[in-house]
């Protein structure tokens, strides 16, 4: 069934605990044992990440670094979560994966210093509505000039093979 598809999307709505539990991207409120434990958390966060783009049969990597509100309530300042450690492993992934970060305008993502970094690396970008009514629909304007402002130009862009 996968050649029925010109290319396919993945990212994560929910990531796995070591519990066998699930930790969700929508959190408002860390629950209880990860509220005394945030940067745990988001090394799980990542680690499903990393697995995600390295496994799965993916080409793009939808809304990547989407996190829990929660986590940005405990701290406003994105690099506070994403260290240049979880940068790193998650760019090297991607490119172990050959799998395209997309630029979302809907949620205005990634961060300017994680998509250079890939950039410098070699990975290869799309841009993305994440549109979920019609105002959101092929709304890329916000991806268009972030992508312009990093440095990312057509040669870097995911196309469809």
């Amino acid at each position: 069934i996968m050649r029925c598809f010109d290319y396919r999307l993945g990212s994560n709505h929910g990531f796995l605990l070591p519990d066998g539990s699930w930790g969700s991207p929508w959190w408002k409120q860390l629950p209880a044992p990860w509220d005394e434990r945030p940067h745990e958390l988001m090394d799980h966060l990542v680690d499903n990440l990393v697995n995600l783009v390295t496994t799965m049969p993916i080409e793009v990597v939808a809304h990547s670094t989407f996190m829990p509100a929660a986590l940005l309530d405990i701290e406003n300042d994105v690099a506070a979560w994403w260290t240049e450690e979880r940068e790193d492993r998650f760019v090297e992934a991607v490119m172990r994966g050959g799998v395209a970060i997309e630029i979302s305008s809907r949620y205005r993502l990634p961060h300017d210093r994680l998509l250079r970094k890939a950039l410098q690396a070699g990975a290869r970008f799309s841009l993305g509505s994440d549109g979920h009514n019609a105002d959101q629909i092929a709304n890329i304007a916000w991806a268009v000039e972030t992508a312009r402002r990093v440095g990312i130009t057509e040669r870097e862009m995911f196309v469809v093979g």
